[in-house]
């Protein structure tokens, strides 16, 4: 029997193919709008928080934050209450081409629910809410794992 982990891992590969290919004419890289959503939602982000937010390790957020300070979306500083936090903001090129990436988001999300009943729809949203949060846990070690594993 397929494993969930297989369908969700191939979307997941999927949509970075997708969206790499739908924002390369702006200069971005297949996850790099991700950091542009997060940093124009909240300015003044630390780079510690970015990585808490998108589940990755500080190295990958500082590279790719390096490129995205290269391409002239965001600018980094360092924070003026603890030196050792880095805070990020976006630039106004990253303010404008987030309606893009946006845009690129919900056209993906409809495109991949493409012809599925709206309570379908809502049911697969919803159990996927509970997977997400189900995982969470285990990663976070607040859920004791199964020691036959």
């Amino acid at each position: 029997m397929d494993t969930l982990m297989k369908y969700v891992e191939r979307i997941h590969r999927y949509g970075i193919i997708y969206m790499g290919n739908e924002l390369e004419a702006d200069g971005l890289g297949p996850v790099q709008y991700k950091y542009i959503v997060r940093i124009c939602a909240s300015p003044g982000k630390s780079q510690d928080e970015l990585a808490k937010e998108l589940y990755v390790n500080k190295s990958n957020v500082a590279r790719q934050l390096t490129l995205l300070e290269q391409n002239g979306y965001v600018r980094r500083q360092p924070c003026q209450e603890d030196r050792r936090q880095t805070l990020v903001h976006p630039t106004d090129k990253a303010i404008d081409v987030l309606p893009r990436i946006q845009q690129v988001r919900r056209v993906w999300n409809e495109r991949l629910l493409e012809g599925i009943p709206e309570e379908t729809r809502r049911e697969i949203i919803s159990a996927m809410e509970g997977i997400a949060a189900r995982a969470q846990e285990l990663a976070d070690g607040s859920v004791e794992r199964d020691r036959d594993i």
